[in-house]
């Protein structure tokens, strides 16, 4: 069931956009492999799926978030490489390179033979080796793009672009201006070209400006260049706004800024204060450097967990013996073997597994099941409906989305209940006793069982998520120990938080804003400061505004003395606010700054001064 979903919308998304199957998957597997796929049939290797996702322009997100024992593995020793990296540990990072190697390669794997170029490119450039760098960049991307240096391109993924774009940064280093320029100038064309979701183009549009800016810079422009330039980079801004996200934000901005002065137009207060608290903060919290070259292949969507885990956890949480788990799929020994990692289980095991235990389609689940991806799309744009409490909007969108689901799969019958309770609570907006008892009825366990678990479905999270939420709306804080257990199981999971930070901010923001609500200062605080270093070294701006303002709200509640950092606290999630459009926080934060800013003074300009 799991890869005839995925591989049916791959294939609608291919004939749609009037790809060839051979352009899609050159490079990657061999055209049989990839005509079984969209037929429903099994590749074998999860990079070839999350690739081919990416190559049309859809999320790998889409290709599941729980890996057997063997992919699992795999996948993780890449992560490690990529933490070590970032930490600026080469040496352990060459041996663990060379270890994945041995593990790895030795079966000549053409995407694990990839990965492992790639990184000793990364680790060559960062022991300042350019030219070695660039040879092993050249040959990591000639694995999947043989002709790299004279085709336009079709159909390449995150990676591949990071690769090229990479290959093209270190030949302007070189000198190789010309050859550098035109390999941006293809990749730029690409960003225009593809209709990829939001979230592809907020990793890579605002890069490609950035570094095309560097080599061809606004002071050698003309006017007209300058003006083109400065309508992509407002493009590039919106499309970070629109995922909340903050992926080179900073030379964005300051470029943008150049183009503005040089075109002798009036300097944009908002986006220059936006900009000035920004690297205000990051400064504060010791964030360097750009979270898309320490982890290119990752960019947003690396979250895996061991499916074995999972299965074992539902297990207990049910009270289901071993041996009623595995009546009519498999022999309990080997349900055994495979919840103790001892062996790496097919897949068809797996699901059958999965199917006794209510999670149903889980191995595809992004929200919901589906193998539309217009479908995903239309949840995006009912999300951002309701977030500005539209919910005639939301209500008929949902609709759409509810002719387009299999409701046999319990993810998501439990997706349309909760979007549907959810639009009731935007009405009625009162009885948070009883949505709060509709919520735990619909999560399908007592919440006190939320303890036993480590692994939990995107719709589970939300479902927990606005328990809390209208629990903290009645001000019944009695469970508040239970949900504070699921965010110190993200946090005690130290490095592996930021992998999961897509599960785990939204959690985190809530406990801190909850133990706030109930005069727990300190607990709130703590709360916000790693919720504050998680998103920006995510560069995520999905909760920072909400979770930057509890600090300077506690301080303020708990009777100390509002100081200076408390005010810029509150400007800074004024201004994360204003960059998401969120009207009714930038008025929220607005007023607690003109309460509290009776005698203090600040440089830059006041949030009601650039509204």
């Amino acid at each position: 069931m799991t890869y005839s979903y995925i591989g049916k919308m791959a294939a609608y998304e291919r004939d749609r956009q009037g790809v060839s199957a051979e352009t899609v998957c050159k490079g990657l597997c061999d055209l049989d492999i990839y005509n079984s796929f969209e037929k429903g049939e099994e590749v074998g290797d999860i990079h070839v799926v999350r690739m081919v996702l990416q190559r049309l322009g859809i999320s790998a997100s889409l290709a599941g978030r729980y890996l057997c024992r063997d992919e699992y593995d795999e996948i993780y020793a890449r992560f490690n490489i990529l933490e070590l990296l970032r930490a600026g540990r080469l040496v352990s990072a060459k041996k663990a390179v060379e270890e994945y190697e041995n593990r790895y390669c030795v079966r000549g794997n053409r995407l694990n033979m990839q990965f492992m170029t790639y990184m000793n490119a990364r680790i060559a450039q960062l022991d300042g080796d350019t030219v070695e760098a660039l040879c092993m960049y050249k040959k990591a991307i000639g694995y999947t793009i043989e002709d790299y240096g004279v085709a336009e391109f079709t159909c390449i993924s995150i990676y591949e672009y990071f690769m090229l774009a990479n290959i093209a940064q270190l030949n302007a280093a070189l000198g190789n201006y010309m050859e550098a320029e035109k390999l941006y100038e293809r990749l730029l064309a690409y960003c225009h070209r593809r209709n990829s979701d939001c979230w592809t183009m907020a990793c890579v549009y605002p890069k490609t400006i950035c570094e095309m800016l560097d080599i061809n810079t606004p002071e050698r422009m003309g006017d007209y260049d300058r003006q083109v330039w400065l309508n992509e980079c407002n493009a590039a801004l919106k499309v970070l706004s629109d995922t909340s996200r903050l992926h080179y934000i900073c030379p964005l901005l300051n470029k943008r800024h150049t183009l503005l002065e040089l075109l002798g137009e009036e300097p944009d207060k908002q986006y220059d204060s936006f900009l000035e608290h920004y690297e205000w903060l990051r400064n504060r919290y010791h964030v360097k450097g750009e979270l898309l070259e320490w982890y290119p292949y990752y960019n947003s969507d690396w979250e895996f967990y061991p499916v074995e885990k999972l299965i074992n956890e539902r297990r207990k949480l049910y009270g289901m013996t071993i041996e009623e788990l595995a009546e009519g799929v498999c022999a309990p020994e080997t349900v055994s073997r495979i919840i103790n990692r001892r062996v790496s289980p097919k897949r068809s095991t797996v699901e059958a597994l999965l199917d006794k235990l209510e999670l149903r389609g889980v191995l595809l689940e992004d929200v919901m099941v589906c193998d539309d991806w217009e479908t995903h799309r239309i949840w995006d744009d009912m999300v951002h409906a309701q977030a500005i409490d539209d919910y005639v909007t939301g209500r008929r969108l949902n609709e759409k989305i509810a002719k387009k689901l299999d409701v046999n799969i319990p993810i998501n019958r439990m997706l349309l209940e909760y979007v549907n309770v959810g639009a009731d609570m935007g009405i009625e907006k009162n009885n948070y006793e009883k949505y709060a008892l509709l919520h735990e009825k619909m999560l399908g366990f007592n919440i006190e069982n939320i303890e036993k678990l480590t692994i939990f479905t995107r719709i589970e999270t939300m479902v927990i998520n606005r328990y809390f939420y209208c629990m903290d709306k009645v001000k019944n804080y009695t469970k508040l120990g239970v949900y504070e257990s699921m965010c110190n199981t993200y946090l005690s999971d130290s490095g592996n938080d930021r992998a999961s930070a897509t599960n785990f901010e939204g959690t985190l923001t809530r406990c801190a804003s909850y133990t706030g609500n109930a005069a727990r200062f300190t607990d709130s605080n703590n709360y916000s400061e790693w919720g504050i270093n998680l998103e920006l070294n995510c560069e995520r701006m999905h909760c920072l505004s909400t979770i930057i303002y509890c600090i300077p709200w506690n301080n303020a509640e708990c009777g100390n003395s509002v100081s200076d950092d408390d005010i810029k606290m509150c400007e800074c999630a004024y201004w994360i606010a204003w960059m998401l459009k969120e009207k009714g926080r930038m008025k929220l934060y607005n007023g607690w700054i003109e309460k509290h800013n009776v005698c203090l003074l600040y440089t830059s300009p006041s949030p009601r001064d650039c509204s």
